[in-house]
């Protein structure tokens, strides 16, 4: 049980850095939309 909690805090550190770049992207995604109209 353990070896499966260091498991899952090494996905959730992963999924946080994912969820950085999402928001990075999200934010070029917005600044273009507003930039294009």
């Amino acid at each position: 049980f353990t070896e499966f909690l260091q498991g899952s805090k090494a996905v959730l550190s992963d999924l946080e850095a994912l969820q950085a770049e999402v928001e990075v992207e999200r934010s070029q995604i917005i600044f273009t939309i507003i930039y294009i109209m």
